[in-house]
């Protein structure tokens, strides 16, 4: 087959079943709110099994490489190998991934009034796969990308912990943000189960005035977690062509 060929045979696969992936209504979902941790909140089981199978496949088809060659890497324990993440930006970002953080958009109380107003919501994907043993390490996101973030759960269950960063540690400077020692945090945390087919969001406090981190040993229910994230890149952080 011509070099590539496999490649958009996926994509093409990907964005067929992307136009039929999205539901046109709400589900009915039960949205948890943490109260001690403002800004987070959890809707459970929003996307269904018919709609987590479609989207692992989506996901598989577009994004990530084939499982079987994932296995073939090797990778220090705790680490994911690079060929296990994807990055989508702008006008790349796929027409399921923009319907999906719409609809997510719709279910009150999960973002919050300011975000929902933004145009556009979210203008990067990002897509990671994490395998029996690998997790991720304390961080806040990036400082480059706007208040009001979305994870959505697919694959084997895992523990969210999310933990206070201490006030002399704010604001958290650019650059730090997978920096937090533990003397930056005030110790407190709070322990979120995260199943597949929850959405979680983290704005406002949730999203610059705590960390997130999944350890290795939390994965349960399977061995391979996929995690999409949908964010807003600051305008001054834009760069175009020189």
């Amino acid at each position: 087959a011509p070099p590539g060929s496999q490649s958009r045979k996926r994509k093409r696969r990907a964005e067929a079943l992307g136009r039929s992936a999205v539901p046109r209504c709400l589900p009915s979902v039960r949205l948890e709110i943490q109260e001690s941790v403002p800004g987070f909140a959890v809707a459970r089981g929003f996307l269904g099994a018919l709609f987590r199978q479609k989207l692992e496949r989506i996901v598989d088809n577009s994004l990530l490489p084939p499982a079987e060659s994932v296995a073939r890497r090797s990778a220090p324990s705790g680490q994911r190998p690079a060929a296990d993440q994807a990055m989508r930006f702008g006008a790349d970002m796929p027409g399921w991934a923009n319907r999906l953080g719409l609809r997510c958009s719709k279910l009150p109380g999960l973002l919050s009034a300011e975000v929902k107003s933004r145009q556009p919501l979210f203008d990067q994907l990002i897509a990671n796969a994490y395998q029996a043993g690998q997790g991720i390490g304390r961080h806040v996101d990036l400082l480059k990308f706007d208040d009001g973030i979305l994870g959505v759960c697919l694959g084997a269950d895992a523990t969210l912990r999310l933990r206070r960063i201490s006030p002399g540690a704010l604001p958290v400077a650019a650059g730090r943000e997978c920096a937090l020692m533990d003397d930056d945090l005030d110790g407190q945390f709070v322990d979120v189960e995260v199943r597949a087919g929850d959405v979680y969001a983290l704005c406002g406090d949730a999203r610059y005035r705590w960390t997130h981190e999944i350890s290795a040993e939390s994965l349960r229910g399977g061995n391979r977690r996929v995690s999409l994230t949908l964010r807003k890149l600051l305008q001054s952080s834009w760069r175009g062509p020189e």
